[in-house]
C-alpha cells in the first residue's frame, strides 16, 4: 500500500509547483509552501512523529494565503479527517472547493426514503453496486457502513476497495473474519485510509458479516489507464466469481458512467447490470422539504430513483448532519453502533492533545477513535463500541494510559495504567 501512499504524495507536490510556472501563483510566501508540503509528506510516508507533524501542518497552514491554502485545502482535509477533527476536514475541504448552493429537492413523484429502505429498491438487479466516498467527508463511510447488513442479506457477496492495491492486500484479505482491528496495523503498512477509524470500522463490520474482500486500486497517474485498470481488476474478479455480487466503495467521480470514469468502463465490459450511487452532490441536504437527518434517496412511486445528473450516476443521496462530537444528530455514532464517551481531565489540559481509543485484544491495531485538540475549550469526546480499551492521551512532551471499560449502555469505566 506504499504505492497508494506515493501517488497521493504525487498529487501533493503538483500543488506547489504550479507557482513555478508563468503566469501562476499559489500567493504564498517563498518558505510557507515548502514547509507545508514536508510535514504532509512525514505523515503520508510514516517518517517521526505523526501527531507532531499534523501539530506542525496546522501551523503552516495557518500561515499560507487564502491563495496558497486553495491548493492545500483539500490535501488537509484529508489528514484532518484521520485525526478525528471532522469540523476542520469540511472547512479546509471547503479553501479548495467552495461550497455551492445545494440543489432543489425532487418534486412531482418522488418521496424522501432512508437510504437503508431505498437501497434493495435500486440495486434489486445489479450484480455491481458502486457507491462513492469522500476521502474527507468521513459521514460518507458511516453511512456505507449502516448499508452492509442489508446488503449482505441481499446477496451481495464482496466488498471491493480504492484503498487496496492487489500487489499487496494479501494479508488483509486473507485475514479471519474474527481478526478485527488486530488485521489493521495503524502504520504506513496499512495504507492512509484505512488508518482512519471509521474507513476500518467498515472493514472490520464487512469481515464479520461474512464479506470477501476486493482490492483494485491502480497506481498509474495516467487518469485514462488508472480508470481502465481499476475496471480491468474488478472485471477479472467477476469472471472468477460468475455468481458473486459485488459491492465497490470509490472516492468521488469514478462511479460516474461517462467522462471515461471508472464505472463507464466497466459498464462496456460487463454489459450492464451496474448501478452507481453518489454521496457527494447531496452532502449538504436539498432545498425544500426538511432534510433528513439520516442518508436518503428518493424514490417515486414505481421505484425509480432520483438523481441530479442522470448521465453521471443512477441515484443521488441526500442528507445534512452534524460534524460535531456531542452534538444530538452527529453522524459518529454510526447508527447508535458507537457510545460517545467523554476522556476526563485529558492531557491534564495540556494542548494540543491526541486522544486515541484503541481495544485492548487489538494493540497496535487502528484505533476506533482517535481525536486531535488545539485548545483547551474543545472536548476530547471519544466515539466507541462497548468494549474494553487502552486509552492514550499525548501532548508533545508528555504520556498518559489508561483503561477503559465502556459498558453496554455506554458508561465509562477509567482505570490509571503505569
Amino acid at each position: 500500500m506504499l504505492e497508494r501512499t506515493s501517488r497521493l504524495l504525487r498529487i501533493a507536490l503538483i500543488v506547489p509547483l504550479l507557482g513555478l510556472l508563468p503566469g501562476v501563483s499559489t500567493g504564498a510566501e517563498p518558505n510557507d509552501f515548502p514547509h507545508f508540503v514536508a510535514h504532509a509528506q512525514d505523515i503520508f510516508q510514516g517518517k517521526g512523529d505523526d501527531f507532531a507533524s499534523y501539530v506542525a501542518l496546522h501551523d503552516a497552514y495557518d500561515r499560507l494565503t487564502p491563495a496558497a491554502r486553495k491548493g492545500a485545502g483539500q490535501l488537509l482535509s484529508m489528514i484532518d479527517a484521520m485525526y478525528g477533527r471532522y469540523d476542520d476536514a469540511s472547512r479546509h475541504y471547503a479553501d479548495t472547493f467552495p461550497a455551492k448552493v445545494p440543489p432543489l429537492c425532487p418534486s412531482g413523484p418522488y418521496a424522501q426514503t432512508p437510504l437503508d429502505a431505498a437501497i434493495l429498491t435500486v440495486a434489486a438487479r445489479s450484480r455491481v453496486l458502486l457507491i462513492n466516498e469522500s476521502h474527507s467527508m468521513v459521514q460518507t463511510r458511516a453511512a456505507i457502513i449502516e448499508l452492509l447488513p442489508t446488503l449482505r442479506k441481499a446477496g451481495f457477496t464482496d466488498l471491493a476497495l480504492e484503498a487496496l492495491n492487489p500487489a499487496n492486500a494479501d494479508s488483509l484479505i486473507n485475514a479471519p473474519a474474527g481478526a478485527g482491528r488486530s488485521a489493521l496495523p495503524d502504520d504506513i503498512k496499512a495504507g492512509f485510509y484505512l488508518r482512519e477509524p471509521v474507513y476500518a470500522r467498515m472493514v472490520e463490520n464487512a469481515k464479520s458479516l461474512g464479506f470477501g474482500l476486493v482490492a483494485y486500486e491502480s497506481e498509474d497517474v495516467d487518469h485514462q489507464r488508472r480508470e481502465a485498470q481499476q475496471a480491468d481488476h474488478l472485471q477479472a474478479w467477476l469472471n472468477l466469481h460468475p455468481k458473486g455480487r459485488l459491492l465497490v466503495i470509490a472516492g468521488y467521480s469514478h462511479i460516474w458512467k461517462n467522462e471515461g470514469w471508472m464505472a463507464e468502463k466497466l459498464m462496456a465490459s460487463t454489459g450492464g447490470a451496474v448501478v452507481s450511487i453518489d454521496q457527494i452532490d447531496g452532502l449538504g441536504g436539498c432545498r425544500g422539504p426538511k432534510p433528513a437527518a439520516v442518508p436518503s434517496l428518493w424514490l417515486s412511486s414505481a421505484g425509480q430513483a432520483w438523481t441530479l445528473h442522470p448521465e453521471r450516476v443512477d441515484a443521488t443521496v441526500t442528507w445534512r448532519t452534524s460534524d460535531r462530537r456531542g452534538h444530538a444528530s452527529t453522524w459518529l455514532s454510526l447508527g447508535g453502533m458507537r457510545k460517545p464517551v467523554s476522556v476526563p481531565s485529558a492531557c491534564h489540559g495540556k494542548r494540543p492533545c491526541l486522544v486515541e481509543a484503541t481495544r485492548d485484544d487489538a494493540r497496535g491495531g487502528v484505533p476506533e477513535d482517535r481525536l486531535v485538540t488545539f485548545k483547551a475549550s474543545e472536548s476530547s469526546i471519544l466515539y466507541v463500541t462497548p468494549g474494553n480499551y487502552i486509552v492514550v492521551e499525548r501532548t508533545l512532551k508528555d504520556v498518559r494510559r489508561r483503561s477503559l471499560d465502556v459498558q453496554r449502555d455506554g458508561t465509562p469505566v477509567w482505570k490509571l495504567l503505569p
